[in-house]
């Protein structure tokens, strides 16, 4: 894939590009969409599944019974099943920019209701759902800030919007070591998995351009949403964020 094939000042110049990002964030999650699930439980030393476990308890607990959930950039789905087995009443609906994700996602389970979307651009009306459930997703977005505000669109009014993602961490020195192991580990499983570095190090490189998680929060507010909880995992490097829309 000559997409992927991109030195680390043009990756850059492209995540900052919504059209650009969204070809290239498309083409990465088909090509790592076979490994996706292993990489994660290694890259993160097995604390992603407690964390996913932990965001979709908090969002089960807010949610009223046989609530319409959208899992925003749902992968190969782990989030939307740990959300299941909480609450089996649930009606989720996820979607994903990569087709190569969701066939993976078919195959984990195959009565799961998937669809190919873009999370700047959702095909479904206001207010249809009543919780927003979001694994690294905002980072991944072609615009963060529209995604944001489709989000607070498809919500119902006083509906949970529920994230797990990476964030700059707000200590600068700590901050530097984090982007420092994400770009040098990520190259790492990049070269040995797909023999392409840039898999995997574009984590480090699509998070200089994000935002803190205290900034994240402030964005949710900007958008409609009067409440926000977060929780901090890793000084700040991981955060989970619970937000409702105000009424």
């Amino acid at each position: 894939m000559v997409l992927l094939e991109t030195k680390s000042a043009d990756l850059t110049s492209l995540l900052q590009d919504p059209e650009r990002k969204r070809r290239y964030v498309r083409a990465l999650f088909d090509r790592v969409a076979p490994a996706y699930d292993r990489f994660t439980r290694w890259f993160s030393y097995g604390m992603d599944g407690a964390w996913k476990r932990e965001l979709a308890a908090a969002l089960a607990s807010r949610i009223p019974s046989g609530a319409t959930v959208i899992d925003l950039a749902c992968g190969t789905g782990d989030l939307g099943r740990a959300l299941r087995s909480v609450r089996a009443d649930v009606r989720i609906l996820g979607t994903d920019l990569s087709a190569g994700m969701l066939h993976h996602a078919r195959r984990r389970d195959s009565s799961a209701v998937l669809a190919v979307a873009d999370m700047t651009s959702l095909p479904l009306p206001d207010g249809a759902a009543d919780a927003v459930l979001a694994g690294y997703a905002f980072r991944n977005a072609p615009d963060p800030r529209v995604a944001v505000r489709e989000s607070a669109r498809i919500l119902k009014a006083g509906g949970w919007l529920a994230s797990l993602d990476f964030y700059l961490p707000e200590a600068s020195i700590w901050r530097t070591l984090f982007l420092a192991y994400l770009k040098a580990a990520g190259s790492i499983y990049g070269w040995c998995w797909h023999r392409n570095p840039a898999c995997y190090a574009y984590i480090a490189s699509s998070l200089e351009l994000f935002v803190t998680a205290a900034q994240f929060a402030s964005l949710l507010r900007e958008h409609g949403f009067e409440y926000c909880e977060v929780r901090r995992k890793l000084e700040g490097g991981i955060a989970i964020h619970l937000a409702r829309r105000a009424v």
